[in-house]
């Protein structure tokens, strides 16, 4: 229905299917390895985790929302369902990413179990506003909404789902910190009338 196909376990870039570029393409300008971008993305979201993480203690220091003797009561009930939940979740992240892509473009899934992860990947051009939904929507629906609901008191009337609602959402938010750097670039890189396309590791921009 989504055109997902599940290709199996990644080893290197000669595995992905590359398409076809436009002349006129233009390499992105970034961190040649995974591991500073990551650290970018990261440097690049601090203020916002900072300013939620002080929001949230704020919240239960006030509400009086959770003690330490519940968190500990609770511990291994937490720790069991937020892993079980975080696999869940990594395989919604990519859906969610594969949805922005066009419907009748074939979008590959890919598995890194030796990192725990797995990526999307697809060659189709898109706007810049398109891309930048791409690489955000995963962390706003998985992450931003649900800490939002928490932040506001939808979970309140039960301390263990609040709990775990709010370590889930900042569990998807930081697993969304190569996206940050990805939307950052594209900000700064891509003029608005231009389309954006993987190839490869490498992204690329071209005017039309």
């Amino acid at each position: 229905m989504f055109n997902i196909k599940l290709k199996g376990i990644y080893k290197n870039e000669n595995q992905l299917s590359k398409g076809n570029l436009h002349k006129n393409s233009i390499m992105f300008d970034e961190p040649n390895s995974i591991s500073e971008s990551f650290l970018k993305g990261f440097l690049i979201s601090t203020p916002f985790f900072i300013l939620a993480i002080i929001a949230c203690y704020l919240k239960i220091k006030t509400n009086n929302i959770f003690s330490l003797s519940f968190f500990k009561d609770n511990l291994d009930l937490i720790a069991i369902s937020t892993c079980l939940s975080s696999l869940i979740n990594l395989f919604i992240h990519e859906f969610l990413h594969a949805v922005c892509f066009p419907k009748d473009k074939i979008k590959e899934l890919w598995l890194k179990p030796n990192e725990l992860s797995a990526f999307i990947y697809c060659t189709a051009p898109l706007k810049k506003a398109r891309f930048i939904w791409l690489c955000l929507c995963p962390n706003i629906i998985l992450g931003l909404l649900p800490l939002l609901l928490w932040f506001i008191g939808t979970f309140d009337f039960n301390k263990t789902l609040s709990l775990f609602m709010l370590i889930i959402s900042f569990l998807n938010l930081l697993c969304g910190i190569g996206d940050y750097y990805n939307t950052y670039l594209v900000i700064r890189q891509v003029p608005k009338n231009a389309l954006v396309q993987t190839h490869g590791l490498k992204a690329y921009w071209f005017i039309p």
